[in-house]
C-alpha cells in the first residue's frame, strides 16, 4: 500500500467516543492532512508489529518515515497541526508526560463506561471515503 503524504490517526473503530473524536478532526482538518485507520485494521496491525507495540488500544499518530506520537502527545500534536478550538490544549503539552498521560487514560479506561462499544467499525462518512485508509 502506497503511503499518504501527511499524517495517519490510528483509532479505535470499536469505540463511539473515538469514531466522534474522528469526525471533529475531519471538520477542522482544512488541508486534508490527516488520513484515517483504525486500530483493527491491517495498516494498523502492520505498524503496531514493525515497532513491537503490543496491546495498544490509545489514540497514535504517525508520519510516515518520520516519527510517530501516542496518547497525550498524539493530541497535543493534533493540537499543533489543526489549530482552531484546539488551541485551547496546546499549554498542557509543557506540563509533565505522565500526569497529560494519566488525565489521557483516566478518558480511555472509562471511554466503554460511558458509551456502548459498536460491534464492527463504522463506516466512513461518505464524503471523506478518500481520507480512509
Amino acid at each position: 500500500m502506497k503511503l499518504p503524504k501527511g499524517y495517519i490517526v490510528f483509532y479505535d473503530g470499536l469505540c463511539p467516543l473515538c469514531n466522534a473524536v474522528v469526525r471533529k478532526l475531519l471538520a477542522y482538518d482544512k488541508n486534508e492532512q490527516l488520513y484515517f485507520a483504525s486500530l483493527q485494521s491491517p495498516l494498523a496491525e502492520e505498524f503496531l508489529k514493525e515497532r513491537r507495540i503490543e496491546n495498544e488500544d490509545s489514540v497514535l499518530l504517525w508520519r510516515p518515515h518520520t516519527a510517530y506520537w501516542t496518547r497525550s502527545a498524539a493530541v497535543f500534536q493534533l493540537a499543533l497541526l489543526l489549530g482552531g478550538p484546539f488551541i485551547v490544549l496546546r499549554p498542557f503539552r509543557f506540563l509533565p508526560k505522565f500526569l497529560t498521560d494519566a488525565c489521557y487514560n483516566f478518558i480511555a479506561r472509562r471511554r466503554f463506561k460511558w458509551t456502548t462499544p459498536y460491534d464492527s467499525c463504522p463506516a466512513p462518512p461518505k464524503a471523506y471515503i478518500k481520507r480512509f485508509l
